[in-house]
């Protein structure tokens, strides 16, 4: 089964395979390209599409929608810059009060 794809924030609303991810289904494949220097991306996850559609010039392209046409998944690719990794630092209760003074 098939369904046009009903969202705004994309411009190829063609046809798309109608699938919907259960919520164990559900997730984002991140895979970088070392010759190209690019990440390509897989996802599911609604909030991670959501954030990647907002970007812009986005070269998303649409996998999956609801019968409704809702997007259910999309790939694409991400300059290497564009992900980055960053050490969590949790604050102890005291620190956090001596950084409000």
């Amino acid at each position: 089964m098939k369904a046009k794809i009903n969202d705004k924030r994309v411009s190829d609303t063609t046809e798309r395979e109608v699938f919907t991810y259960s919520e164990d289904e559900k997730e984002t494949i991140l895979n970088f390209d070392y010759r190209n220097k690019v990440w390509n991306v897989w996802t599911s996850v609604p909030t991670h599409i959501t954030k990647l559609l907002k970007l812009k010039n986005n070269n998303f392209i649409v996998g999956t929608v609801t019968n409704t046409g809702a997007i259910t998944s999309i790939k694409g690719t991400l300059r290497a810059n564009q992900i980055s990794f960053r050490n969590i630092i949790e604050l102890s209760e005291e620190r956090k009060e001596e950084l409000k003074k």
